[in-house]
């Protein structure tokens, strides 16, 4: 009963290729949520002013008050060096319409102001 031994092969390398295809389609996947992120949220942003700007165009004038507040905390949010001077102009002369329990209507050159303002924006 003598056989031969026969040699043992060394083991093949076998290549998975599952693992290096998991890590691809993962990065992929995170690359295109980072990119649908971004373009909902620069969206949004564009969308806000849009919303803002509305606002301030649909101000009521009939109301000194109640426009001179929002006025004021609306237009801030759009203030840059172009308009500046005129925001702070047009904020001097509405102090006179808030912190008082009753006030006159808007005068005619506020109300010009307020509209050259909120023109200059779009």
């Amino acid at each position: 009963m003598n056989l031969p031994l026969k040699d043992i092969k060394p083991n093949v390398v076998i290549i998975d290729w599952q693992w290096y295809m998991f890590l691809v389609f993962i990065t992929a996947i995170f690359i295109f949520l980072i990119f649908l992120g971004y373009k909902l949220y620069s969206n949004r942003k564009k969308d806000y002013k849009k919303a803002l700007i509305k606002k301030l165009t649909n101000l009521p004038f009939e109301d000194a008050k109640k426009t001179a507040y929002e006025f004021t905390t609306l237009g801030r949010m759009f203030v840059n060096e172009e308009n500046e001077k005129l925001f702070e102009e047009i904020e001097k002369e509405l102090e006179k319409y808030k912190y008082r329990p009753q006030v006159p209507p808007l005068d005619k050159e506020i109300k010009e102001k307020i509209e050259k303002f909120i023109r200059t924006l779009k």
